[in-house]
């Protein structure tokens, strides 16, 4: 039998290893690399689950959801044959079943099934994470979610457990242990910004830079094809979009405005250098809050430009946010994004998303194409507005802490002389000033040193009355 496969049917890789366990070659031969998902045929091949697992393509197994599954478990200083009830497997019978990220969250089996199925346990699970240490999974594996997620049964997927951000406003990197996750320019006349190459802070080419700086969140990048059709676009589907890093082939923002369809960031020109979507990974349901205001005007300069700003509700952090002009300008209409950045408010914590843009008032006339005559302004136009929108999740703000100490000494001496003897006193003053974060603490410290007794010498008319 070994000498027959081996030599007629090399090909064949998922042949059983023992004759007994097969009743034809035919199967073997019609699917060489291992039976197809669905197929029922593994669950005639052999007598054990192993035999039968074999049989499926690579990343499967011969599966019934509900059955009983064998595994090894440690009892004391031996070892015992156990079974549990498979989550996962065809429902009407046993069949190739396949294994990727086929476990939600809670379910058992993906250190067992993994074995053997050239797969990881991680990548059985949905949550992307197999607790083999928990007790009583040890050998058999459970799908949670990997250290400092939890599980939120809304999104239905592991997200950070308490995100927290701060917010850098100034050419600077995030603090250690902290990495950018967003931003944009601020006092510039340029909508362009991009995440530094180490993720470490916004990088601006008119402006200063503001940062969104956060310990615990990692977004995602999507790029879009630049220069493979007109406005380009970059889809953060099925994660949430949270704001852009945008170039334009100069450095002039007329004519230029982003758009925002579900998850998917639109830029209405093609002259765009770069594009990409920033998307939250590991992210809980983000919500949108939004200001407009009017953002019509007789010239496009910025100093005629609209400035709104949109904040998140109470016990919402900001983590991003993008601008637009509302309803989407025609073609004919020019419009000036300028800046997008997170503002830090007053209270020098929090911030809002702020937007500085303008859109150019619909005065022209337009002409019948059929008489070349001047027809009637459209005077139910609607009017353009310009869009702040910021994107909000529950979480904290913490500011990272840097200590900074300070030491003023003063010093005074005073001497006191008489007839007999001198008398000197030195009293030092110290005081230590500790700043962490705007809080500041003084604690002063007074040292007074013992009198200091000299003699002098003797006048003659004390020598005398000695």
């Amino acid at each position: 039998y070994n000498y027959y496969t081996s030599y007629y049917l090399p090909f064949v890789t998922q042949v059983p290893e023992n004759v007994l366990d097969l009743d034809s070659l035919t199967p073997y031969i019609t699917d060489p690399s291992g039976f197809p998902e669905g197929s029922p045929v593994c669950a005639t091949v052999g007598r054990t689950n192993e035999t039968q697992d074999a049989a499926c393509k690579t990343g499967f197994r011969c599966l019934y959801k509900g059955g009983l599954y064998p595994y090894e478990a440690t009892a004391g200083s031996g070892i015992s044959k156990q079974t549990f009830v498979s989550p996962i497997g065809c429902t009407t019978q046993q069949c190739c079943f396949p294994l990727k990220e086929s476990l939600g969250y809670n379910e058992q089996g993906c250190r067992r099934f993994a074995l053997g199925s050239g797969m990881s346990p991680n990548n059985l699970c949905k949550t992307g994470h197999c607790d083999q240490t928990t007790e009583g999974f040890t050998q058999i594996g459970r799908c949670s979610c990997p250290q400092s997620l939890a599980w939120d049964p809304f999104t239905v997927k592991c997200v950070t457990a308490n995100p927290n951000v701060y917010y850098e406003v100034s050419d600077k990197d995030c603090a250690a242990g902290y990495q950018a996750i967003g931003g944009g320019c601020s006092g510039g006349v340029t909508y362009q910004g991009l995440l530094s190459a180490d993720a470490m802070r916004w990088t601006c080419l008119s402006g200063t830079p503001a940062t969104i700086c956060s310990s615990n969140l990692v977004p995602s990048s999507v790029s879009s094809a630049i220069g493979s059709y007109e406005n380009p676009n970059a889809d953060c589907a099925p994660d949430p979009f949270l704001g852009a890093e945008i170039t334009l082939q100069d450095m002039s923002s007329a004519d230029f405005y982003l758009y925002v369809t579900d998850q998917r960031v639109t830029c209405n020109i093609d002259s765009v250098s770069q594009l990409s979507g920033l998307c939250g990974q590991n992210i809980e349901q983000v919500t949108w809050e939004e200001t407009t205001a009017d953002a019509e005007k007789y010239d496009l300069k910025v100093e005629s430009a609209v400035k709104i700003s949109a904040r998140c509700q109470t016990g919402r952090i900001l983590i991003g946010g993008y601008c637009t002009f509302e309803p989407q300008p025609h073609y004919s209409v020019h419009v000036a994004s300028y800046t997008s950045y997170p503002a830090v408010s007053s209270d020098g914590i929090t911030a809002e998303w702020a937007c500085v843009g303008v859109a150019e008032k619909d005065i022209r006339r337009r002409r019948d194409w059929r008489r070349k005559t001047p027809a009637r302004r459209r005077e139910n136009a609607p009017v353009l507005k310009l869009v702040a929108r910021a994107a909000c999740v529950v979480g904290s703000i913490i500011p990272p802490y840097t200590i900074t100490t300070t030491t003023t000494t003063e010093t005074t001496n005073s001497t006191t002389t008489t007839t007999a003897e001198s008398t000197t006193t030195a009293t030092t003053t110290a005081s230590t000033t500790t700043t962490m974060t705007g809080t500041t603490t003084t604690t002063p410290t007074t040292a007074t040193t013992q009198p200091v007794w000299a003699t002098t010498a003797p006048t003659a008319a004390s020598a005398e009355t000695r």
